[in-house]
């Protein structure tokens, strides 16, 4: 189990890296800045072998306001951002839901309903 989305606001390659660790399968790290914002090339390592086996997105912003940092936490607080679902389960197939979560097989989530 592991973050949905992880944002780097600071851009170091200790964070970037926490953050890829941190992604649950199907996560989004939103890279919104780097120590050294003037350069147009700045490079750092990630784990890329991590960001495919766990189906992760990369995407980089040239930054944002305080103002569009609290609109997009408030929408994720209002439940208004989209996961895919992989498969839903009933809750007496708990343990077929538990199976294939650990097999890491499928994008998205998987849903078990009560």
């Amino acid at each position: 189990m592991g973050a949905d989305v992880a944002l780097d606001a600071y851009g170091s390659e200790e964070l970037v890296q926490f953050a890829i660790r941190a992604a649950d399968l199907g996560g989004r790290i939103v890279l919104a800045a780097t120590p050294a914002t003037n350069a147009l090339v700045d490079t750092i390592a990630i784990p890329v072998g991590l960001v495919f086996a766990k189906h992760l997105s990369v995407l980089g912003a040239r930054g944002y306001t305080r103002g569009e940092q609290r609109q997009v936490l408030d929408l994720a607080v209002r439940g208004k951002g989209s996961k895919p679902i992989a498969k839903t389960f009933p809750f007496d197939q708990i343990a077929a839901a538990h199976e294939t979560q650990a097999a890491a097989r499928h994008v998205g989530k998987i849903v078990v309903t009560v």
